[in-house]
């Protein structure tokens, strides 16, 4: 059984609060995403119920990894920091490529006759809430493969 005792009071540690957290900070940023190509009566439905489960996600996701996130590397051995490290590679890679991606399609989008998005506030606003919390769910995602 996986010892569920922290060194950080009030941090999650359950794997699978840890999986669900990881879960709803993507599905809370796409869903905000995603309210570009509705209409706007669904599209703003779909912001306001993003970020609103996206907040205290990304609170609860911090104090999953705050141990790991914040201390400095003297205080954490090497495997935590070589962890920490090689997670925060992966978050920053993903938010590089969803940003462009993002670019690619607004500059097709723009090229094409009819538009496909209908408007880039949603786009844009969930690639910086997903900037924010992407490196802390690679690296909840990851100390939970690890326990």
């Amino acid at each position: 059984m996986p010892d569920t005792t922290s060194r950080t009071p009030g941090r999650v540690t359950s794997p699978a609060a840890a999986r669900l957290l990881v879960v709803l900070a993507v599905a809370s940023c796409a869903l905000i995403y995603s309210s570009a190509f509705f209409d706007s009566s669904v599209s703003g439905a779909a912001s306001i119920v993003g970020g609103v489960v996206w907040f205290p996600v990304y609170v609860l996701l911090r104090r999953c990894v705050q141990e790991a996130a914040d201390l400095p590397d003297d205080r954490l051995d090497e495997r935590e920091v070589a962890l920490r490290d090689r997670c925060y590679l992966v978050a920053y890679r993903l938010i590089g490529a969803t940003i462009s991606l993002s670019l690619v399609l607004a500059v097709t989008d723009d090229a094409a006759d009819g538009t496909v998005v209908r408007s880039w506030n949603g786009p844009w606003a969930a690639l910086l809430l997903l900037s924010a919390v992407l490196p802390s769910a690679v690296l909840a995602n990851a100390q939970r493969r690890t326990d």
